[in-house]
């Protein structure tokens, strides 16, 4: 009888090792996808910050699978090295977004429209044609949207 309780005992210690094994995998494991959508420009830097700075640390967390920051309207001249408008401190958390891993997008009719080359963009982004087509790509492939 002793036997059959220490295997029981086993049994239950194993089981429950198991099973915190397997939360501890499940939380590690990234789910869901943000995209952190900017439409604001030189008029609310600080809103403009945060929206790199709240990319970066979603992305950091380690909890979401991608983390997209996407740019339309006077949101691009975040991204144009030659406005003076958006100061050294947005410019930087741009390029740390970048760094962090966050995918930066930016419209391409924005960047026609405000005269800035694809090319020359700082930190660098992926251009796509139209923004509001890209938010509802991303939105159908299961990605929460964030305003800012």
């Amino acid at each position: 009888m002793n036997t059959i309780r220490k295997h029981l005992f086993s049994l239950f210690v194993l089981s429950i090792l198991l099973a915190a094994s397997a939360k501890a995998e499940e939380e590690a494991t990234p789910k869901g996808k943000l995209v952190f959508v900017a439409m604001t420009g030189p008029e609310d830097l600080a809103t403009l910050a945060s929206s790199f700075r709240h990319a970066t640390a979603a992305q950091k967390s380690g909890r979401l699978e991608e983390v997209v920051w996407l740019a339309w309207g006077r949101a691009v001249l975040a991204l144009d090295p030659t406005v003076s408008a958006i100061s050294p401190e947005v410019k930087e958390q741009a390029r740390m977004a970048r760094e962090a891993g966050v995918r930066l997008v930016a419209c391409g009719q924005a960047l026609q429209k405000w005269g800035i080359q694809p090319d020359k963009l700082d930190p660098s982004a992926e251009v796509v044609p139209n923004g509001v087509d890209e938010l509802a790509r991303l939105v159908s492939r299961g990605y929460e949207a964030i305003r800012y």
